[in-house]
């Protein structure tokens, strides 16, 4: 359940924090809740002390991937340069959204599609792809 955290500022007054992160089991029932039709996100975001959007992404990928996609990982999803590219391109072609592209391509979060976006506009290589093949891609 959310916790209220006290906190001290730099000038000594004392509020109360909400813990930002949630259990798997919090992130499961949110998300059920919101299936469910027992909320919006905003009140269900709020209800749960996390970010409307973020909130948002998790019901996305448990409806795309199913509920036991959104428990947290212990290790980063790795995506080929394949998959970087094609979603990249097809986003950019107009073939789908930011979030219709994430679903296909089983990406994570929209805001991984963005920064591969953003990198392959500025001619910047990814992570796993070199420059001299990002470049005959961006030709073709």
């Amino acid at each position: 359940m959310l916790t209220n955290k006290k906190c001290e500022n730099s000038k000594g007054v004392i509020f109360m924090s909400r813990r930002g992160k949630l259990t798997d089991e919090e992130r499961i029932r949110a998300v059920g809740e919101y299936l469910e039709g027992k909320g919006s996100y905003r009140a269900i975001a709020k209800k749960y002390g996390i970010n409307r959007e973020r909130f948002r992404q998790l019901v996305i990928r448990a409806q795309a991937e199913g509920i036991e996609s959104i428990k947290i990982s212990q290790t980063q999803k790795k995506y080929t340069a394949e998959i970087k590219i094609a979603a990249v391109k097809e986003y950019l072609e107009g073939k789908g959204s930011q979030v219709e592209i994430c679903k296909k391509y089983n990406i994570t979060t929209d805001s991984i599609l963005i920064q591969w976006i953003k990198c392959y506009n500025s001619g910047k290589d990814f992570i796993c792809l070199s420059a001299s093949v990002m470049i005959q891609q961006r030709t073709l």
